[in-house]
This record gives C-alpha cells, structure tokens and sequence, in this order.
C-alpha cells in the first residue's frame, strides 16, 4: 500500500492522507472522497504508513503539475497566505501525452476542467526558459 499527501484543488483545507495500490506520481491529479462528496486534489507528497485509517484515491488522471508549477504554487500560497490547493487552482495541469517537442515548433497543450482543450504556442525566449 501506498500513502500520498494530497491538497484539494480550490479548497482553503490543508492536505489530507490518502492511499492507493498503485503508485502515483507527485503532481498527478486525482478523484477523492471527502466526507460525502468528491473532491479534485493534488498528489503534493508521499507519506509513511499512518498510525490512522486512511481512504482510498478513488481515480488517477492523466493530468499532471510539472515540478515548476509545484514550486510556484507553494511560493504563491506562502507569499499570499492561501492554502497550495487554492494556488494549484490558478494553474492547468499537462496531460503527460500531450506535450509535444517538435524541431521547430514547440506547443504545449492542456486540457481544462470543463474539457475544452488550450494550446498554447511558446516563444522563443519562453522556450529556452523550460529547456
């Protein structure tokens, strides 16, 4: 079994402990279940076996935070003093399948909650940034 601290997207509630079979990368959006309801959150972090019961991640998605959008939201959420899930709520997560590295040309796409797909064409000094 596998422990994950995971943030809720857009919740001002600090992370919660979860567990899954399978292991899931850090970044990796996922469905979970809080009290009644489910919830989008964030894998922020692994954890060790807890001494408290934990629930299930109900759904792993393709969708993934790179490690700078981490790094950013955690400044954000220190700088503005918001919790990381309301920071990681401002940004688009990347489907792992859908960065494209072309010779000339590099896009980036990213799919948003409603489902409607954004491209996004980078310029060359946005290029040598990530590269």
């Amino acid at each position: 079994m596998h422990y994950y601290n995971i943030t809720l997207l857009n919740s001002p509630l600090e992370p919660f402990t979860y567990h899954s079979s399978k292991i899931v990368n850090i970044g990796t959006k996922v469905k979970v279940k809080v009290k009644n309801r489910e919830c989008l959150g964030v894998v922020i972090s692994d954890y060790k076996e807890p001494d408290f019961k934990t629930n299930e991640i109900l759904e792993v998605y393709d969708a993934i935070y790179s490690e700078k959008q981490l790094s950013l939201s955690r400044f954000i959420s220190a700088y503005y003093f918001c919790s990381l899930g309301e920071a990681l709520g401002l940004m688009l997560p990347f489907s792992s399948s859908q960065v494209l590295l072309g010779d000339s040309d590099i896009s980036m796409h990213s799919q948003a909650e409603h489902g409607n797909e954004v491209c996004i064409k980078l310029s060359s000094n946005q290029k040598e940034a990530l590269f």
